[in-house]
């Protein structure tokens, strides 16, 4: 039974024009009752015969690689999102990370900066690092200054004016929480690294996934990776490695019938993942349990490195889902940038010295804005039913925490 991209686009009237206006109607009824992320951005892995996303951020960290022609989308989502959820806003506090040696992440403040300030509302760049504050922090083109954010009782003042919403751009992987009042987070801080996992992220994909597909019959592999998750700290039991291997087994002969049902002549892999954190920290590809069980202590000890040097301790552990993308010689992912819950941008990022299955989020990665009406309808498609999981990450993580405040 041999599938190819025609089949997956046709014979599942996928992306046909009367289904396209199905889907989004679809995607209507299942926000109704959840609250939209504000922004958002996914990875997406394109093989050809499958497409799905592979890591969501809540915490965008690359807005000035979007094509120019997306940037008055992405500002009327950004614009809806602000009318339904905070109308009244006037003022808004942009907070980035305390990174001062990272001009391409100022690049991205002053991005999302200048799309915040097309909704009309005032902007202000503030840290609540003092010895940031009033200094000239260098990006790829120029320099830019943040002001001073302190937090009184919940409410956050710039330079001694109050502040009507925050929109944090730093992840929280240090546990760094500015105590705000939760209404006056347009990102909930429950959506940090400290807190959140990409375990429950794709626990929660799966589920809107399997009911997408089953909605428009298609086999939910299609749009979903094979994953499992290896925590409790698992690397300081004794038996962990032979765990992880047979669970990475366990994906591995799943992915392979999978090929076998679709006529797909390739070699499955496993990619083992830092289950907290971003930046390509802490990954690995195996093809079987025994890679892991065979490495290197060298090679083992990438994968307790998380970023800040915070220590890895649970792992997710995913199917290797390759990627046709290529331009020129090197191969690449879609990343697509939400605003309001809705794909509104997109760049690609390709990487020159890996091979289309191999971990494309590394130091060498080059990126190239794209039109988002250049990219397929699934990877949209794939990258919302991705931020129907955040909402409900959101959700699920305010259930079981205490409010911050």
């Amino acid at each position: 039974m041999m599938l190819t991209r025609e089949r997956l686009l046709s014979e599942s009237l996928l992306f046909s024009d009367s289904r396209i206006s199905e889907i989004n109607d679809w995607f209507q009824a299942a926000w109704s009752g959840r609250r939209r992320p504000l922004v958002g951005s996914v990875d997406i892995r394109d093989a050809g015969f499958k497409v799905a996303v592979v890591d969501a951020n809540a915490f965008p960290a690359g807005f000035h690689h979007l094509h120019p022609g997306d940037h008055e989308s992405c500002v009327v989502g950004l614009s809806d999102w602000l009318k339904t959820n905070a109308p009244d806003v006037k003022t808004i506090c942009l907070v980035p990370e305390p990174l001062t040696r990272n001009p391409a992440y100022v690049q991205n403040v002053i991005a999302l900066r200048s799309l915040l300030m097309d909704t009309g509302r005032t902007i202000y760049l503030a840290v609540p690092e003092s010895e940031l504050s009033g200094r000239e922090v260098p990006a790829v083109d120029g320099t830019v200054s943040y002001d001073l954010l302190t937090v009184e009782h919940g409410l956050p003042f710039v330079n001694g004016e109050q502040i009507d919403l925050c929109i944090l751009n730093r992840d929280l992987t240090d546990g760094g929480v500015l105590r705000l009042s939760s209404d006056l987070e347009a990102i909930p801080s429950v959506l940090g690294w400290h807190n959140r996992r990409k375990s429950t992220h794709q626990r929660l994909l799966d589920a809107n996934v399997t009911l997408f597909s089953s909605d428009f019959g298609i086999d939910p592999w299609l749009l979903s990776p094979v994953w499992s998750y290896s925590g409790e700290k698992c690397l300081a039991q004794d038996t962990c490695l032979e765990m992880m291997a047979a669970s990475i087994d366990q994906i591995i002969e799943e992915v392979q019938e999978r090929y076998e049902y679709y006529g797909l002549p390739k070699t499955p892999s496993v990619f083992v993942k830092n289950d907290r954190g971003t930046y390509g920290l802490g990954i690995l590809t195996v093809t079987a349990g025994t890679d892991l069980i065979g490495m290197s202590k060298r090679k083992l000890g990438r994968l307790t490195y998380g970023r800040g040097g915070q220590e890895v301790e649970d792992f997710v552990l995913q199917e290797g889902v390759p990627t046709c993308q290529m331009m020129g010689e090197a191969v690449g992912e879609s990343v697509l940038y939400c605003t309001n819950g809705t794909a509104q941008g997109a760049f690609i990022r390709l990487n020159h010295k890996y091979s289309d299955g191999a971990n494309l989020n590394t130091p060498s990665s080059e990126y190239v804005p794209l039109s988002l009406d250049t990219l397929p309808a699934i990877h949209r498609i794939v990258a919302e039913l991705s931020m129907l999981a955040v909402a409900d990450e959101v959700a699920a993580y305010s259930s079981s925490m205490p409010t911050i405040s």
